[in-house]
Formats: structure tokens, C-alpha cells, sequence
């Protein structure tokens, strides 16, 4: 049983995944918004430890207040890209947003997630 469960959620992701590829060419980024993608934060250069930092453009050197995204997905799905037009427009409205990727759920426990997210992000001094 379990491996048949295991078999849905690489199904269900792999569909979200495909979904995410079409919904980035729908929404553009803004040209006011400067992105730098796929940072690892750990020393392993794990894929799923990377996050995308977006900044808006001609604000450098100036303090922004921070907004962290984790993205939803239930612990199962999800990845950092599916809400890239909401991080845009938080970083439109002057915010400095730090959008991060994680393990997820069957490849690793709830336990190694919250690794994931605040020793290796947060507690390392990323920021």
C-alpha cells in the first residue's frame, strides 16, 4: 500500500510541476522587479535547498522590510516557481522578498522540513 501512495504523489507532482512550466510564460516577470534565482543556502548545493531573492529595481542599499515565502502544497507538492507572480508583486509594493525550496514529503520526514527551513535558511545567516 504505501508504495502505491508514494507512486500518487510523484504522479500528482510531476502534473504540478508540468503546470508550473506554462504558468511562468502567462504571468512575466515586472521590469521593476530584479530576480536572482536558484541560490543554494547549504553547502551541499541540494536542489531542493535554493531559493529565489527579488528585489526591486534602483532600491539598492536601502533597507526594505523582508517578507520569507515558503510555498504551500500541503508538504507534498509545490515549489518556489508557482508563486513567482505573487513574491513580483509583493516586491513591487517595496518589500524585499526571500521565496525558499524545501524537501518535501514522501523524500523526506516533517522533521527534515523544518531542518530544511530554519537550520539551514534561517539559523545559517542567509541573510
Amino acid at each position: 500500500m504505501k508504495s502505491f501512495i508514494c507512486e500518487m504523489f510523484y504522479k500528482q507532482r510531476a502534473a504540478f510541476e508540468q503546470s508550473c512550466a506554462s504558468r511562468g510564460k502567462e504571468y512575466p516577470l515586472p521590469e521593476d522587479v530584479f530576480l536572482q534565482s536558484d541560490i543554494f543556502y547549504d553547502e551541499k548545493h541540494v536542489p531542493a535547498h535554493r531559493l529565489d531573492v527579488y528585489r526591486p529595481r534602483g532600491r539598492d542599499g536601502e533597507i526594505l522590510p523582508v517578507i520569507v515565502n515558503v510555498h504551500g502544497g500541503g508538504l507534498l507538492i509545490g515549489n518556489k516557481e508557482f508563486n513567482r507572480p505573487f513574491c513580483a508583486s509583493l516586491c513591487e509594493a517595496g518589500y524585499l522578498v526571500f521565496s525558499i525550496e524545501y524537501r518535501l514529503i514522501p523524500d523526506c520526514l516533517f522533521y527534515d522540513q523544518l531542518t530544511d527551513l530554519i537550520w539551514h535558511w534561517i539559523l545559517s545567516g542567509i541573510i
